[in-house]
């Protein structure tokens, strides 16, 4: 049985859409390829490496 992200939640409700990769379910897109390009350009864009390790954040400004 493939791994699923910790994000997989957050992904579906973005309206992803998945594919297995090397043993994991993983958001493959969320639509309209150049709307995702817009807004990565003019907000923000996380990709959802969680297949390839594990990131710990640490100090005072950091979020719970």
């Amino acid at each position: 049985m493939p791994k699923q992200s910790p994000l997989k939640q957050l992904h579906r409700i973005a309206r992803a859409e998945f594919t297995e990769e090397d043993g994991w379910i993983l958001p493959l897109y969320f639509g309209d390829s150049l709307q995702e390009y817009l807004t990565v350009r003019s907000q923000v864009g996380i990709l959802d490496l969680c297949n390839r390790g594990l990131l710990r954040f640490t100090g005072p400004d950091r979020v719970s």
